[in-house]
């Protein structure tokens, strides 16, 4: 005997009862909205924090190694390869960086200009919406900085910057003293990276072209950054980074630059799984009145099935196969429907945020398989534990009592 097309047919003929009828659909509907919140609210923290680690990645890393001094970063090669030797770090790269201002004729801002080796500049192909990747002498500039200056490409723009000088050796021995630098650059591409305070000030050009324009001297560079193969562990990587670096050395890791928005994510991954469950468990006690009802509406062809002998562990397994087929139908719902929302969100961006209070122009949402699979589990698990009170009803039912209820 096919049970699931016995409990299909036994509950489905309720529907000609209109109050049945209608907690059924409340009870999908509740399933359904519990299994979308949950979704998209994870959708949306997980993105927040894929947005943030893919801009670390392209323009920064998720460790960067900076210096105070004027002439940049002079460790020795022992020192760099005890860094290139630490658990978890898959590379070592340098960047050269030089705050500017840079004048078009529409007016003047302050940029900060990114000298990077080619390898890295590949990593920017992504985020490119419109030219090429710079070489030699050009430059990509950010989507909100090239809208703000007016600027498009192949346009030229004028960089003033400021750079250290280094005694000669006939000199007294000084510090680095800063000098002012003038060059300028084609624009070859506009790269979005979605994340505003990157976008508003970025340039990137080849690091040989900056050194030369700015006077620079050979192998200078201002940051070191690490790749590493888990980026939650960049807090335990800066630590380890102490023993080894100089105290002139400051150490920043992705979550100090983005602290905010970090700290943000980790207090808001805490609550909302459980205050959005909430909604699963009210949607869990709505699937057991349905049932409730179901059970009651039914309870004279359920005595007459006991009666020609069908075993009260197969009627509670009838229950459980109703409970568990309308907690299939509101969770394949809820899945359908945040599939669709989270794929036109990330197709089309139709949710658009204030970059300067959000960091990210447009609503950010993971394409992530994991919560597509633990939040159904967990409902379906939600909507098991639901029968069991109506599985207790049915299995204290007495059939003379059962056949004779009107």
């Amino acid at each position: 005997m096919n049970h699931w097309l016995l409990s299909h047919r036994l509950f489905t003929s309720l529907r000609t009862d209109g109050f049945a009828r209608f907690v059924n659909i409340v009870s999908v509907s509740a399933i359904c909205l519990g299994t979308l919140s949950l979704l998209l609210s994870l959708s949306i923290l997980n993105g927040y924090e894929e947005r943030i680690l893919e801009t670390a990645t392209q323009f920064t890393s998720h460790v960067e190694i900076r210096s105070s001094a004027l002439d940049g970063i002079t460790l020795s090669p022992s020192e760099v390869q005890r860094i290139r030797e630490l658990q978890g770090v898959v590379s070592v790269d340098s960047i050269l960086m030089r705050e500017a201002l840079i004048r078009t004729r529409t007016g003047i801002d302050g940029v900060v200009i990114h000298g990077m080796n080619a390898e890295r500049i590949q990593q920017l192909k992504p985020a490119l919406i419109s030219g090429t990747l710079p070489a030699d002498a050009t430059c990509v500039i950010g989507e909100a900085l090239a809208r703000r200056l007016s600027l498009g490409i192949g346009d030229s723009v004028l960089f003033y910057s400021m750079s250290a000088q280094t005694p000669t050796a006939d000199s007294i021995a000084a510090p680095p003293v800063p000098s002012a630098t003038l060059f300028t650059s084609t624009i070859s591409g506009i790269v979005a990276t979605g994340m505003q305070s990157v976008d508003a000030s970025m340039i990137v050009m080849p690091k040989r072209s900056l050194s030369t324009a700015t006077g620079s001297t050979t192998g200078q560079v201002t940051m070191l950054t690490l790749e590493l193969a888990n980026p939650d562990r960049a807090d335990i990587t800066a630590v380890a980074l102490l023993t080894i670096l100089p105290p002139q050395y400051q150490i920043v890791t992705w979550k100090d630059r983005y602290a905010s928005v970090a700290n943000w994510i980790e207090l808001q991954k805490q609550p909302i799984p459980i205050v959005l469950g909430l909604i699963s468990i009210v949607a869990a006690f709505s699937l057991v009145s349905t049932l409730l009802v179901g059970v009651v509406l039914k309870t004279r062809s359920l005595a007459i099935l006991a009666s020609l002998g069908m075993p009260y562990s197969t009627l509670t397994g009838l229950v459980l196969r109703r409970g568990l087929w309308l907690g299939f139908v509101g969770t394949a719902l809820g899945c359908s429907v945040a599939a669709l929302l989270i794929g036109i969100q990330h197709t089309w961006h139709v949710l658009r945020l204030d970059g300067a209070i959000y960091y990210v122009s447009t609503l950010p949402v993971s394409l992530s398989i994991a919560p597509f699979i633990l939040v159904p589990l967990s409902t379906m698990l939600l909507a098991a534990i639901a029968t069991i009170v109506p599985m207790v009803v049915v299995a204290r039912q007495r059939i003379v009592r059962g056949i004779q209820f009107r």
